[in-house]
């Protein structure tokens, strides 16, 4: 799904909207269940809070802490078209830090 930047009332949030309609397989509704139960039980620093879930008639809303550009947007945006050596190696540092945990 798209991924949106929200003003809530506690300030910015990242809003996940998915389509109901297409999450049309048993494996795309255990997915999204998972991602769900994965950011509501991990609680890390170097991984995005989760702020809750709610759906509509059509959509399903995740709710997530708003954490600024996607790793995708700032390599997109940099003049180079890459990350410098510093910033790959603090991404790198970060990453490994979740995933150890």
């Amino acid at each position: 799904g798209a991924v949106f930047a929200a003003k809530g009332s506690e300030g910015w949030e990242a809003v996940k909207v998915l389509d109901k309609s297409k999450i049309v397989c048993m494996g795309e509704v255990s997915c999204v269940n998972r991602e769900i139960r994965t950011l509501r039980t991990l609680q890390h620093p170097g991984i995005v809070g989760f702020r809750g879930a709610f759906h509509g008639r059509r959509h399903l809303f995740i709710c997530m802490d708003f954490v600024g550009k996607s790793l995708k947007k700032r390599i997109a945006t940099d003049p180079a078209g890459r990350l410098s050596r510093e910033q790959s190696r603090d991404f790198l540092a970060q990453l490994l830090d979740a995933l150890a945990h």
